[in-house]
């Protein structure tokens, strides 16, 4: 039942909709930004592959590949010479490994690569294409450029892998070239990314939430009023909070050396009548004034009516409140300026001799007002 009222209020109604306009944004300018950055990258790739491939087409002749193809081929000067462009190549285009691959009567082999015969991934010239890269290979001398569909995971890092075919005058594929490119800095953004923006949905959702319930607490409330527990003629608290701090009294049974002033509006219907009733809300209010214009204010006032109000104070003396409603009396003569505006009041501390609890208080208070009152018609 109570949650069903908390969500039909308004500025918690326009706060949720302004979360889920702000996690919609989020993830749509997320997924906006991250596929064009990402397809960028692809492009750039795509067109770094390209040229790479023109530069070991620019190295390589047909004859190379009758002449290097077996493991003793790599003793010889022109697999030097084609080993140290392809090194220098990559070291040029930061490429992680480039491998170029022949087709030996159906069976596709490497021929030659930057590799060092000491690394793990070297394969010698007349080697098989290992099988997790023959399909792609032997598509790529089908004349087929083989671009990756994403980056590839393996135990060594991350790697996006082009196969490129290269072709004679004739449009015949002479050769293919592997071009392996380690990508691990750019996985490691993307993936960043895609741990950070939860985090960052949630930050700004707190912080939307914020602003939009203060905004909309401060369109609605200019002048940022407690509108449940404040009187808004006079800015005192109001009988909802007079009514909540009572029962915080009784319940936890602090009712010793808690003391009540009752005040009581004299002749406010009257001057209603009589003056008309803007002027009587200027005597409400000006009771209000002085007291919130007191430099110490020993307790809380309540108006608990339309020309009644309470003052609680906890840990009150004798000396206290005579020094208050001496103060409250300077104040209400500075804020009036009407002779004919006065007041009565009435007190009492709790006295666990007279008073059950401190609503027997309240009843000593009211009752001494009531005799001032009628004092002062006389």
């Amino acid at each position: 039942m109570h949650d069903r009222k908390f969500f039909k209020r308004v500025d918690v109604q326009s706060t949720i909709i302004t979360m889920v306009i702000t996690v919609i944004s989020t993830l749509i300018c997320f997924f906006i930004v991250y596929t064009i950055t990402y397809n960028d990258i692809k492009h750039t790739l795509d067109d770094r592959a390209e040229s790479i491939c023109e530069f070991v087409k620019e190295q390589l002749e047909p004859e190379d590949f009758e002449e290097i193809r077996t493991q003793e081929s790599t003793n010889t000067e022109r697999y030097t010479i084609l080993h140290k462009s392809l090194h220098e190549i990559s070291d040029v285009t930061r490429v992680a490994y480039i491998f170029t691959a022949y087709n030996d009567q159906g069976t596709p082999r490497y021929h030659i690569s930057n590799l060092h015969n000491t690394s793990k991934f070297y394969k010698a010239p007349g080697e098989e294409i290992t099988d997790k890269t023959k399909d792609k290979v032997i598509r790529a001398l089908n004349g087929e450029k083989v671009v990756p569909s994403d980056i590839r995971e393996t135990d060594d890092g991350y790697y996006y892998t082009f196969y490129l075919p290269v072709f004679d005058e004739n449009k015949e594929v002479l050769y293919a070239v592997g071009i392996v490119f380690n990508v691990e800095g750019q996985y490691n953004t993307y993936r960043n990314l895609r741990i950070f923006v939860p985090f960052i949905i949630v930050i700004a959702c707190i912080t939307t939430c914020i602003i939009s319930f203060t905004v909309f607490k401060r369109i609605s409330n200019p002048s940022k009023y407690d509108m449940i527990n404040i009187d808004f003629m006079t800015g005192v608290k109001n009988r909802n909070a007079y009514q909540i701090e009572l029962d915080s009294i009784i319940r936890s049974n602090q009712n010793e050396g808690t003391a009540a002033i009752m005040v009581d509006l004299n002749g406010l219907k009257e001057i209603n009548d009589k003056f008309g009733h803007d002027d009587g809300d200027k005597f409400i209010i000006s009771l209000a004034t002085a007291y919130r214009n007191l430099t110490f204010k020993p307790g809380v006032m309540y108006r608990i009516g339309g020309d009644e109000f309470i003052i609680i104070i906890r840990h009150a003396t004798e000396e206290l409140i005579q020094k208050t409603l001496i103060d409250l009396k300077e104040a209400f003569t500075y804020a009036s300026d009407k002779e004919r505006y006065s007041y009565s009041v009435g007190y009492a501390i709790f006295d666990p001799n007279l008073d059950d609890d401190f609503r027997h208080t309240i009843v000593r208070a009211d009752e001494q007002m009531y005799i001032v009152k009628g004092y002062n018609k006389k």
